[in-house]
């Protein structure tokens, strides 16, 4: 196709759109496929969208249009599903000759230009892989439960989507979707065959499991780094063979795309039951490790609790003056902060878990008695104070004898 041609053909879209779809206005090409060719297109309200315009054939067979088009309306009449690529817009022109339709624009490539800047591409999952060649287990896992959530949405809707491969997988704000909606018809209408070699099922037929076929085809894909026709053949150095758990990932790979459809999963729900149960299996350390370093922390908090409630109960009901002045060590502290005193230390022995032996000397015995003591003395100070006998300058010299001479005394 020479330039005039090119030039002839861009005019010929933009003046579709400006008959079906007046509110988004054309940018530039950014892909092609069988059926038609998609833009990228600015709306109104100065969004970013991607929007294919399908002509119908001056001649020959004009079924792949009609089935398009009725795909489109299927899935254009769905509520917002998480991980289906939402269409906003679509309409026919009125003589029937195209159709378009607006859809979300896919994030742009790894390190790429985004889609104000000239060079734009977006991102799909078959340029992802063929980037990384092969992908992490835990990637290729929650892009696997997400497509296969998706993919049971429509099957309970009775929708199938008869192509699911790599390149119709896109990345929208980060996250795994399925595009190309064009194939999608109700399954009981399913006769014709479609799909892309390597991805559609033997049969050669659209159904459900031939949808399970695709997508357990594409996981195959991403995470050996194999291409369909090399089946049969190892994984890839890249292959992430070593994480947990990756060869029951590959044994519901094997079930998900047997030649015989009797023996794949029937529908998607049963894959993606699966899947789930393979992702619980792979977070179950992690969890163990949680649970597990609750308890140790539990304990660390109750055990000293409970042995303070029982071994230090009778000491704790000693003398006033005592119990407002001793200190536990850590992590006594911390599990009893309205029962422990302070600033006093405790006999050694008592942090051990043994019983005080009554029969050892009694450091504590010793200080309370000689508070008692003085205390007694400092009280009779007191009286005589009162009396006039003595005077009430503590730091004198006459205090000092004063208290001498009680020693003496008492001595």
């Amino acid at each position: 196709m020479n330039k005039s041609e090119i030039g002839k053909a861009v005019s010929e879209r933009r003046n579709t759109l400006d008959i079906v779809l007046p509110q988004y206005s054309l940018v530039r090409e950014i892909g092609r496929g069988e059926y038609g060719v998609v833009h990228l297109a600015r709306r109104d309200d100065g969004g970013f969208y991607a929007v294919k315009i399908v002509r119908r054939p001056t001649e020959g067979d004009t079924r792949p249009y009609e089935r398009e088009l009725r795909g489109v309306q299927t899935v254009q009449r769905l509520p917002p599903l998480e991980g289906l690529v939402r269409i906003h817009d679509v309409a026919e022109a009125p003589d029937g000759s195209a159709f378009a339709y607006a859809m979300d624009l896919a994030d742009p490539e790894l390190d790429g230009p985004g889609p104000e800047k000239e060079g734009y591409r977006p991102q799909t999952l078959a340029s992802v892989v063929a980037a990384e060649v092969a992908l992490p287990l835990r990637q290729c896992l929650d892009i696997g439960i997400r497509i296969a959530s998706v993919l049971a949405q429509l099957q309970r809707r009775h929708i199938i989507h008869r192509d699911i491969k790599p390149g119709n997988i896109v990345f929208v704000r980060g996250r795994a979707a399925l595009a190309d909606v064009g194939l999608a018809i109700d399954d009981r209408d399913a006769a014709s065959i479609v799909g892309t070699p390597g991805y559609a099922p033997p049969e050669r037929r659209g159904s459900p499991t031939g949808d399970v076929f695709g997508l357990g085809k594409t996981l195959w894909r991403i995470s050996t780094g194999r291409l369909p026709e090399e089946e049969g053949l190892p994984p890839c150095v890249e292959a992430d063979i070593d994480a947990p758990f990756f060869w029951k990932w590959m044994v519901i790979l094997s079930k998900a795309t047997a030649r015989d459809p009797a023996r794949r999963y029937r529908s998607a729900k049963g894959l993606l039951r699966d899947l789930r149960r393979l992702r619980r299996l792979r977070s179950r350390p992690l969890r163990v490790a949680i649970w597990t370093a609750a308890v140790a922390a539990s304990l660390v908090i109750l055990l000293p609790a409970l042995w303070n409630m029982s071994f230090f109960h009778a000491w704790l009901t000693q003398d006033d003056w005592m119990k407002t002045q001793m200190q536990l060590p850590f992590p006594y502290s911390l599990a009893s902060p309205f029962l422990v005193p302070k600033n006093v230390p405790m006999p050694e022995y008592w942090f051990v878990g043994e019983a005080r032996d009554k029969s050892l000397p009694d450091p504590e015995a010793e200080v309370v008695e000689e508070f008692r003591r003085s205390n007694k003395q400092m009280e009779e100070f007191l009286e005589d104070a009162e009396k006039g006998k003595v005077i009430w300058d503590l730091s004198s010299p006459e205090a000092d004898e004063y208290f001498r001479k009680r020693r003496e005394q008492e001595n």
